[in-house]
Formats: C-alpha cells, sequence, structure tokens
C-alpha cells in the first residue's frame, strides 16, 4: 500500500510538472520565441568566431560564470568555471596555429523565457606548428540561458571522435 502511494504521489508530481512545463513554453509568443533563436544563433556565430580566433576571453565570455555551469566533453565533467575554458583555450594556443570551427544542423530549441536548447553537428580542423592537419567533429548539446550581458552557456556537452591526420579525410 505504501509504495500505492507513492506511486500516486510521483504521478501527481509529474503531472504537475508538465503544466507547469507547458505553460513556461505558452508563455513563449511566436515573436519572443523567434527573437530568442535569432539572438541565440547570434551568440554561437560569436562563441565559433572567438574559438577560431583562439581568444581565450572572448571564449571564456560566453559561459555563465556561476556555481551552476557545467561543460562535459564525452561523458566527463572537463570545466566547471569559464576560466578553466580559458586556460584551456591558452595552452591549446601554445601548441596550434589555427583551428576552425564548422557547426553544422544546428537546431536552437526556446524552452522557457530566457532559455535556449541548442543540438548541432559540429567538425573542427586544428593545424599544429608543424603544418600537421587533424580534427574532431561529433555533436554539441547545451542549455543558453540569458543574462543581463546576453546569452551564455549554462550547461553543454560534446562527443566527438578524432579525425585522421594529414592524408586522412577534411574534417569540414
Amino acid at each position: 500500500m505504501r509504495s500505492f502511494g507513492l506511486t500516486l504521489f510521483l504521478g501527481a508530481l509529474l503531472v504537475g510538472c508538465a503544466t507547469d512545463s507547458g505553460s513556461a513554453q505558452a508563455a513563449l509568443t511566436p515573436a519572443h520565441a523567434t527573437a530568442m533563436t535569432d539572438s541565440a544563433r547570434a551568440t554561437l556565430t560569436s562563441w565559433r568566431e572567438a574559438i577560431n580566433a583562439l581568444d581565450a576571453d572572448r571564449v571564456a565570455a560566453h559561459y555563465l560564470a556561476d556555481s551552476t555551469f557545467r561543460w562535459l566533453e564525452d561523458g566527463v565533467v572537463r570545466y566547471r568555471h569559464p576560466l578553466e575554458v580559458a586556460n584551456a583555450i591558452r595552452e591549446l594556443a601554445g601548441t596550434i596555429q589555427r583551428t576552425e570551427l564548422l557547426l553544422d544542423g544546428t537546431v536552437l530549441t526556446p524552452l522557457a523565457p530566457g532559455v535556449v536548447a541548442v543540438t548541432t553537428g559540429f567538425a573542427q580542423k586544428v593545424e599544429d606548428r608543424e603544418g600537421r592537419v587533424g580534427g574532431f567533429a561529433g555533436a554539441i548539446s547545451a542549455i543558453l540561458v540569458h543574462r543581463e550581458d546576453g546569452w551564455v552557456f549554462q550547461l553543454g556537452h560534446t562527443s566527438s571522435g578524432a579525425v585522421p591526420s594529414t592524408g586522412g579525410p577534411d574534417p569540414r
């Protein structure tokens, strides 16, 4: 009997959450949803350009600077603060001369006012200091939240695989 009561409670909780989620999405007018996706898409472009420029500070500015930020890579939490991202970019900039990140099939889904889900494929070509070219390709899923200064990543996950070095396919 106790498990039946727990099941009813959990069922009611799920229905309540579904209703709240639906009302949050219903609060978005089509114009608001379009404005959100347009501005979030511009943020993704800015982020990609900052990565391609190997500009650590510009890249880090695209991530939420609070305790809720997480970025995972291939199932492992890699970064918990934008400064960790900036340091990783600085280290990378010391070993490569060029990178090119491309996004493909990007889908932006407004979830609630100020919250957008992102899913996209990506390919990143990397050229090291000796001129060897390699790269990665995979998928990114993320949550962007809108703050005073614009959209920032609150949560993200990249899953990828290496693309063979020079002589292999171009990761584009």
